[in-house]
């Protein structure tokens, strides 16, 4: 549905052009490799930032309504789509106890994204160990400011001074404190609403940073076929295997190697004994490098400097174990740190 400009639906032509660019994004994101048939990356259409720092948001405030209700996108004129504004965060923070778990922010495995909803982008956008290690480092990022927010006289505190003359106001009119509906059982006035905010949002920053902490943990509840059974190693132009990382971030995240100094050499090893995989995809964050046959369950990339030619940050090796018919067997990766 478009929200603005209310008029849009009655041109054709600009609705034409949406639903062509959302369904090429579509198509790219539920694919297994996260590529169009013309091996354009689903961020040819989404901004990166903006899908990651949607997707931390909302699982920090752990709201009812992801990809659900109240979710909106815009696109300027000659840009890419955008996730924002953020919209009604009633269900939001535990204010939910129409169904099991949401009033809980620490129960393992429990993630917005994994809806069963087939609308929701992101339990396919999930499955990309690209995003998800920019996810990990945007809320490195963002964990901190929740601190700041929630000690004794932050934020938080100083908000609810200005409006708990509005909140009793509100309550006279309509009594929802201890509601088992709008309300959370137990909280009987504001101060304790506003406790409840920020024990909450400290939980939960623990929760995720655990989480969080190991990505290739993280990517198996949305991509099942990560597995360790493709081994990949990196090689300098002199043949020696390249170091491992000690880049150890906020939250321990560490990266499989740093950065390399020219173009290195991806040494993949796949046991295809028996199966009908015969060649492995290699992608570098969101640029697809090409396909490799296996030979002798090897197989051998040569990836030139510019791959990691970036801002700080990690680089993201992703190797597909693809059969003869073309579909996905296996995936791994491997974390590079650009320095």
């Amino acid at each position: 549905m478009i929200k603005s400009p209310e008029d849009a639906v009655d041109n054709k032509e600009m609705m034409a052009y949406l639903k062509d660019e959302i369904n090429a994004f579509e198509s790219a994101i539920k694919s297994a490799d996260k590529m169009s048939k013309n091996r354009e990356h689903y961020t040819k259409w989404f901004d990166l930032d903006a899908l990651v720092s949607y997707w931390v948001f909302s699982q920090l405030v752990k709201t009812h309504d992801f990809m659900i209700n109240s979710t909106f996108f815009y696109k300027d004129a000659g840009g890419k789509f955008m996730m924002g504004p953020i919209w009604d965060l009633g269900n939001s923070l535990g204010n939910y106890t129409a169904a099991n778990g949401w009033t809980e922010p620490t129960r393992p495995g429990d993630w917005s994204s994994r809806s069963d909803n087939n609308t929701n982008w992101y339990k396919y956008i999930a499955a990309d160990p690209y995003f998800m290690v920019r996810a990990e480092e945007r809320f490195c990022d963002f964990a901190p400011s929740v601190a700041a927010l929630t000690k004794n006289g932050g934020e938080i505190d100083k908000l609810a001074e200005q409006l708990s003359a509005a909140s009793d106001a509100n309550q006279t009119l309509y009594p929802t404190f201890g509601d088992d509906i709008y309300g959370l059982p137990g909280l009987v006035n504001f101060a304790d609403e506003v406790e409840w905010i920020k024990k909450f949002l400290n939980e939960r920053v623990s929760f995720m940073s655990a989480e969080l902490s190991d990505i290739k943990h993280m990517t198996l509840r949305w991509a099942p076929k990560t597995s360790d059974k493709i081994d990949m190693s990196l090689f300098s132009q002199d043949g020696a295997e390249m170091k491992k990382g000690d880049d150890a971030d906020a939250i321990g995240m560490c990266s499989d190697y740093t950065a390399p100094e020219g173009s290195v050499r991806l040494l993949v090893r796949f046991d295809n004994t028996n199966t009908l995989v015969d060649r492995i995809s290699v992608v570098v964050n969101d640029v697809f490098v090409g396909e490799f046959p296996l030979e002798d369950c090897e197989a051998t990339a040569e990836l030139p400097e510019d791959l990691f030619g970036q801002e700080d940050g990690r680089a993201v090796i992703i190797a597909r174990a693809v059969k003869r018919n073309g579909g996905i067997q296996e995936m791994n990766f491997i974390t590079v740190s650009i320095k």
